[in-house]
């Protein structure tokens, strides 16, 4: 039986991890059969693994969003503080960059936002502290102002990775560092 720890199941997930991705750099969104097809199994696996390509992306989406969060996790770190420095942005346009197939397609749907767990620790640990050194303290006025920050966030990576990343991670961040709200 192919149970969800044993080497083969986690094998087959990882190839059609990887033929969607490749899907995603052509900017595809594959069929069941064409992922199949790609990643050498036939559809009866698939369907074992996933209700549809949907809920494969969402499994991706996910892995790759906590991987976005390790990379900004640590709190020790002295990237750790956005509110004094850029280099917590450009850790995370680093890390968008590695995976722009990915954020290119998840980025341009209409729904799309940084989400779960980094986005949780940047609110918590940058966003609040950032606000209340500038004195809101309304939580409803910083959720204001946090959508707008996220909102041009959003649309600047999303034109970045349009373009093919021509700047360098460090040069957009400097960009989205000025937006910022500071005495800069």
């Amino acid at each position: 039986m192919n149970t969800a720890n044993n080497q083969l199941h986690r094998e087959t997930e990882k190839r059609l991890r990887e033929a969607l991705l490749q899907d995603l750099e052509q900017e595809l969104v594959p069929s069941v059969g064409q992922l199949c097809e790609r990643a050498g199994i036939n559809r009866s696996t698939f369907y074992r693994h996933y209700a549809d390509v949907y809920a494969l992306m969402e499994t991706v989406e996910r892995e790759i969003q906590h991987g976005l969060y390790q990379s900004i996790a640590d709190r020790n770190s002295p990237l750790a503080d956005l509110t004094r420095s850029p280099a917590l942005l450009e850790q995370l346009l680093v890390y968008v960059g590695q995976n722009r197939h990915f954020y290119r397609v998840y980025l341009s749907r209409g729904d799309a936002v940084f989400a779960g767990e980094s986005i949780q620790y940047v609110w918590e640990h940058q966003f609040v502290p950032m606000f209340q050194a500038h004195h809101v303290e309304n939580e409803a006025h910083m959720r204001y102002y946090y959508e707008y920050i996220r909102a041009g966030f959003v649309a600047l990576t999303r034109r970045w990775l349009e373009n093919g990343c021509v700047e360098t991670p460090a040069e957009l961040a400097g960009i989205l560092y000025h937006m910022l709200p500071g005495d800069r």
